[in-house]
């Protein structure tokens, strides 16, 4: 489900409001009746991105004032699946090794505000329960704490893996597609 928030900037109240969008959008939104002057309404609707990430689905919404257009995008981590079998330390990193054959990988620092004072264990908690909520992605069990690793592939083409390696000052994204392991890694760390 998507939640969206409808806010009338206007000194007028808005009524007859009418949210429409593309096929993908399975449940549409509830029905708004009006929209007090300078106020808000919220409500949600289920689209179904066909698991392909960079994909904006076409929305409008139609009032007595006129017809306003927009788009919605999936966020890449919601468009990942854990991998469908268990994966050690050792094959992550064998996969990792790829990168020379074909996988692309960026990496970047981790921000400041991001690590803070945080101690090695609530750094690697954190950074940990960032990811998992940003991506559905899987952990990679192993004896040591650094690095994090975690692993999933795209839900549309299970042929695309996703790696993402966390160390106590940086972090990389390794994907079989180039485009995906730059957008990812930067809503990784985007603030929000």
């Amino acid at each position: 489900n998507i939640g969206l928030e409808l806010t009338n900037k206007r000194n007028t109240l808005l009524s007859t409001i009418i949210l429409s969008g593309a096929d993908q959008i399975v449940d549409p939104p509830s029905k708004i009746d009006f929209i007090p002057p300078q106020g808000r309404r919220e409500t949600s609707m289920h689209v179904n991105f066909n698991g392909g990430w960079g994909k904006k689905i076409p929305i409008s919404v139609e009032t007595e004032k006129g017809r306003f257009s927009g788009s919605i995008e999936a966020p890449v981590g919601e468009l990942l699946i854990p991998p469908m079998e268990p994966v050690t330390a050792d094959h992550f990193d064998d996969i990792r090794k790829s990168t020379l054959s074909g996988m692309h990988g960026s990496t970047r620092n981790l921000p400041a505000s991001l690590k803070g004072d945080l101690s090695s264990d609530m750094l690697h908690a954190t950074l940990k329960k960032r990811i998992l909520e940003r991506a559905n992605l899987g952990t990679i069990p192993d004896t040591e704490m650094w690095p994090l690793r975690l692993m999933g592939c795209l839900l549309s083409d299970t042929s695309t893996r996703v790696l993402v390696t966390v160390n106590t000052d940086s972090v990389s994204v390794n994907s079989d597609d180039v485009i995906l392991s730059n957008t990812f890694i930067d809503d990784l760390l985007r603030d929000s």
